[in-house]
């Protein structure tokens, strides 16, 4: 699953310092700036294009000859926007823009740049009635969790009819394990349908109640379709109207572009219709892939929500009611259970973050004689499950649920104390009645 980068709203292309490290390889003294009178810009352009001229690179090797036709190509871009009038002011305010806030997406060697450190919306994919094909992507996932809904729809069975005997109830919950497994890889190919690349769907350790899980699914698609439509659909005219985007987006904006090689702005009225019947139909093709995701999401929670119920969880001191702040320790299941990773969790908000443990060789039982002031539960962990999240998430998932409620309860206000009696005249002196 990939996507195209766009210059003006992926990246942008510094023209200015393409042309002047030429100038550097050839010896030539000449530099420009945006500042640059026109006469300076065009000779920069006329020594760099004879620099690079087939007849002079017609003797060199085939690796100079490559060079030549590549940099020959970057000079016609670099002479398209720096010598048009109307187009430089604004492309030199969108370098600008790119310089102050983003300045590792300007490019100087002329080739795009695709930043994935970030989740990005793939417009062109939104704005196709062609919907992402995510069916192999799909049945990857579902062999590599080992998932199986056969032998999942079984082993209900079996525990619906023996909920207390112990093996069956391990056995179920490894196999609920594998089945949330699959479904956070699902979620991923869900928001790539929507047109969403790599999606960064898990936050900070931060634990969502699982009984409102599809309910935060849905405040994120809503928040994606306000934030990202409108700007995407901006950005890319924006883009296209100065000629930086590509075809066959640039011919979507500015039609006149692609029957020359000069840039024409396009008409501000025509090109603002153009733009909103752009939004409605990325708006509509977003509502109807996101039924992919809240179906997803609801299955998730389901599995969440059962899950919570079957963690293998116990306290090892005595607890505060009065205090929100928990801690749980995932321990290994071979003797002498190593602790592996510490969860710190505030049942009064739900915020739940990894915590920092006091060595690396920590076991249970270095615990235990800690006497831990805080309350504290020992998660032991399912070798079956990969994600060592899942169970300490759980966990704390099912005493947030528990916890909650106290928490939640409101204040009563206290009476206000009766003054004492050495007070009663100085407050009738200040406050005579």
């Amino acid at each position: 699953m990939s996507f195209s980068s766009i210059e003006g709203v992926h990246y942008i292309l510094d023209r200015y310092t393409v042309l002047n490290d030429m100038m550097a390889d050839g010896d030539f003294k000449e530099r420009i700036t945006p500042d640059s009178p026109a006469k300076e810009i065009a000779r920069v352009v006329k020594l760099a294009r004879a620099l690079y001229h087939p007849d002079r690179q017609a003797r060199s090797g085939k690796t100079m000859q490559e060079k030549a036709e590549r940099n020959t190509h970057l000079i016609e871009e670099c002479e398209r926007f720096l010598s048009a009038p109307d187009i430089k002011p604004l492309y030199d305010a969108k370098l600008a823009q790119f310089q102050k806030d983003r300045p590792d997406l300007v490019s100087t060697d002329g080739l795009p740049i695709i930043d994935l450190s970030s989740p990005v919306l793939d417009m062109d994919s939104l704005l196709s009635d062609d919907v992402r094909d995510t069916s192999t992507f799909e049945a990857y996932v579902k062999d590599m969790s080992g998932y199986d809904e056969g032998k999942m729809a079984q082993m209900k069975a079996l525990y619906d009819t023996m909920p207390d005997n112990p093996q069956i109830k391990t056995v179920y919950r490894d196999m609920l394990g594998q089945k949330l497994a699959y479904f956070d890889l699902l979620e991923d190919a869900a928001w790539a349908k929507l047109g969403y690349i790599n999606r960064k769907n898990k936050t900070d350790g931060h634990v969502t109640s699982s009984d409102s899980y599809a309910e935060k699914v849905e405040e994120a698609l809503q928040n994606a379709a306000t934030r990202d439509i409108e700007s995407g659909i901006e950005q890319r005219g924006d883009a296209a109207r100065i000629g930086l985007a590509t075809l066959p987006l640039l011919l979507t904006f500015n039609p006149a572009a692609g029957a020359a090689p000069s840039t024409a702005l396009m008409d501000p009225v025509q090109m603002q219709a153009m733009m909103q019947d752009l939004k409605n139909r990325a708006r509509k093709n977003f509502e109807i892939r996101a039924d992919y995701v809240r179906d997803v999401a609801r299955q998730k929670q389901a599995v969440m929500e059962e899950l919570v119920t079957l963690s293998t969880v116990y306290p090892i001191n005595k607890h505060k009611k009065t205090s929100p702040l928990y801690d749980f320790y995932l321990v290994s299941a071979d003797d002498p259970k190593n602790v592996l990773f510490r969860l710190e969790l505030n049942a009064k908000t739900g915020q739940a973050t990894m915590g920092v443990l006091d060595r690396s060789d920590l076991t249970l039982s270095d615990l235990k004689a800690q006497k831990l002031t805080r309350n504290s539960f020992v998660v032991e962990r399912n070798v079956d499950i990969s994600d060592i999240l899942i169970e300490t998430t759980a966990a704390s998932e099912r005493v947030f649920q528990d916890m909650k409620a106290t928490f939640e309860k409101p204040h009563k206000p206290r009476a206000p104390k009766t003054p004492r009696a050495e007070n009663a005249a100085a407050l009738r002196r200040w406050h005579p009645v």
